[in-house]
């Protein structure tokens, strides 16, 4: 399928096999190296990655998202990160660019605005949602290493239960200490999300030396059959108005390190975005999308369900879900095309831009079939428009296509702040705009970092010829 530089795509649908190569350089002593990033060895969801047991769950029209604060008893261990309370410490006294210092109800509130853009944008205004962050932060009984699954068997459910544990008194501490109204909420259509204090253990990063703090939690998403297996017990309840699942999610995924080469401290820095937003979906039912028993990725950054996606400039902001998952969700209808007819030629909108989301299937056997969709970065400008709460106030930052300090391999050229909506968001996906200078790029990298060479190895050179090719060709 070829990448054209509008926002429409004419294909002539054929049986095509497709190859993605992906090379990924291992530095070793870079404090930041975003394009190794895997999920540690966890699923999104406590009890595995989803279960595919229906070929689609429409979304509803309409959904609330209830937001808790959480600390927990202070503590001083090196073996989590901050001192379990939404203190100045979290960062080690050091200055961010990204999901910057004070992390108040304003930080959350606009994390919660990105979810609600994201949703309404990627949906195509098909699912709309309200979010609500409950204005008390309550303080549970323990510090955070009572609540952290760690060990070998860290997911198993006896671990697990601990989180659980955490899910059940956060509410029922929320329930004395917040008068918050929930009469007018339905419970079919409400989510729940926990934002704790302190950072999350839900990445590595290859060839860094970030400090290790094992009994940090990591960010799951809990369902009904989930909470009733670990915390069994009365139904958990928020001011009367029952509690059937919750997300669990930080105050920040940026981590702390420290440089051997120059004995300083730094700060590998990563926004919750991609989470939540991954999150949310989990709620909605959509599984995962990688590898859960090793946190590799497989959809790679053409998807939300996948670490790449996830974590798409360090965190900031995902691309658009996958088409396949806008088809679970009804956030698509795909057109169906025979292969057993002549070829057809099918126009396709770019999905980024708003109010299409375009997709063919075209099916092979009697259970499995393509999904062809026309994803682009710069569809219909070429620039990324990102709204940021900076220093209290909304402000816009645009990025040029051309910008070399805005890739996968760096984030330099973001100003800083909460990204609260960006435009468009497939600006994460890998562009055919710009393959060329990744590979300099990448080399570049590896001669920072002391490698002598670089070998690019294609199975077929002429993949790669083609690849570079669509750019200079006349």
């Amino acid at each position: 399928m070829a990448f054209l530089s509008n926002q429409w795509s004419r294909i002539a649908l054929r049986a095509v096999r497709g190859l993605f190569v992906c090379v990924m350089l291992q530095a070793p002593s870079l404090p930041v190296v975003a394009q190794n990033v895997m999920l540690t060895t966890h699923a999104l969801r406590a009890g595995g990655g989803g279960q595919i047991d229906v070929l689609q769950r429409p979304a509803a029209p309409f959904y609330d998202v209830v937001a808790l604060r959480v600390e927990f008893q202070p503590d001083t261990t090196r073996f989590t990160s901050g001192d379990g309370t939404f203190s100045d410490a979290i960062y080690g006294g050091l200055e961010v660019s990204m999901d910057p210092l004070p992390h108040d109800a304003a930080y959350f509130e606009a994390h919660l605005s990105f979810l609600e853009h994201y949703v309404e944008h990627v949906s195509d205004g098909r699912t709309m949602v309200r979010t609500h962050l409950v204005p008390e932060v309550v303080r549970v009984s323990q510090p955070m290493a009572a609540y952290s699954p760690i060990g070998e068997n860290s997911n198993s459910d006896e671990e697990m239960s601990k989180l659980a544990a955490l899910v059940r008194e956060a509410w029922s501490t929320a329930s004395e200490a917040s008068g918050f109204d929930m009469t007018s909420f339905n419970p079919q259509t409400t989510a729940f999300v926990i934002f704790h204090a302190g950072a999350g253990r839900d990445l590595e990063l290859t060839g860094t030396t970030l400090n290790r703090t094992p009994q940090d939690l990591p960010s799951l998403f809990f369902d009904e059959e989930s909470l009733d297996r670990l915390t069994p017990g009365p139904q958990i309840a928020f001011n009367n108005f029952p509690v059937e699942s919750s997300i669990l999610l930080p105050e920040t995924e940026s981590r702390l390190g420290r440089n051997n080469i120059t004995q300083e401290d730094f700060v590998a820095e990563f926004s919750i975005n991609g989470f939540l937003a991954a999150s949310f979906l989990s709620y909605l039912g959509v599984p995962d999308l990688f590898n859960t028993e090793t946190g590799e990725s497989a959809i790679g950054p053409f998807g939300l369900m996948d670490p790449l996606g996830i974590f798409a400039f360090n965190g900031l902001f995902p691309p658009e879900p996958s088409a396949w998952t806008k088809q679970f969700l009804g956030w698509n209808n795909p057109l169906e095309v025979s292969l057993s007819v002549e070829p057809q030629d099918v126009t396709l909108s770019a999905v980024s831009v708003l109010g299409f989301s375009d997709a063919v299937r075209v099916p092979i056997s009697g259970a499995e079939y393509f999904l062809v969709e026309n994803r682009q970065r710069a569809a219909e400008s070429n620039e990324l428009v990102l709204t940021v709460l900076r220093n209290g106030a909304v402000v816009e930052q645009r990025i040029p296509l051309t910008e070399e300090n805005f890739s996968q391999f760096n984030t330099e050229a973001f100003e800083g702040g909460v990204v609260v909506a960006a435009e468009p968001y497939d600006w994460a996906v890998p562009g055919i705009e710009d393959r060329g200078e990744r590979f300099v790029q990448a080399a570049a990298v590896a001669q920072r970092v002391g490698f002598d060479f670089v070998d690019v190895k294609c199975c077929h050179g002429y993949l790669l010829h083609e690849l570079l090719g669509a750019k200079s060709r006349p």
